[in-house]
């Protein structure tokens, strides 16, 4: 196929069907197209909306604070916390559940507080701050 022409030809005279509906015959893709209409469906009641996150994040000028609900049945001996620069990972929740944060600020990763006050994990963190010098580079040939 050297242009448009032949593809057209070529694809014209394929046998493909001309709806999608030949795919429902197939469990696997209809089960499949269903989970992805599920997870994309806008909700429409307000008993079909997505429950709340279960943390907040509070800004400041140098530092982010976020609050996380633990669960019922946590031990607070098995949580870990992880601090990336651009997210946060906790882990040791029941069911081996681990729940990523993504920051919206980068921070300091190395440079946390954190405790557990009524059921809450309280995460302070130093943001990083803009770089404001610039470097020279040279350019080679």
């Amino acid at each position: 196929m050297k242009n448009w022409e032949d593809f057209e030809k070529w694809f014209s005279n394929a046998n493909f069907p001309k709806n999608l509906e030949s795919i429902k015959e197939i469990p696997v893709l209809d089960n499949w197209i269903n989970q992805i209409r599920q997870a994309t469906a806008t909700p429409t009641s307000k008993n079909d909306q997505t429950p709340k996150s279960n943390y907040q994040i509070k800004e400041g000028k140098d530092v982010l604070e976020v609050t996380f609900s633990l669960p019922i049945g946590y031990e607070q001996d098995e949580i870990m916390l992880f601090v990336r620069e651009d997210f946060i990972k906790i882990e040791g929740l029941p069911d081996q559940h681990i729940e990523l944060i993504k920051l919206p600020k980068l921070v300091k990763s190395k440079v946390c507080k954190a405790k557990i006050e009524e059921d809450q994990l309280i995460i302070r963190l130093s943001k990083r701050p803009r770089p404001i010098k610039f470097y020279r580079h040279f350019i080679t040939n």
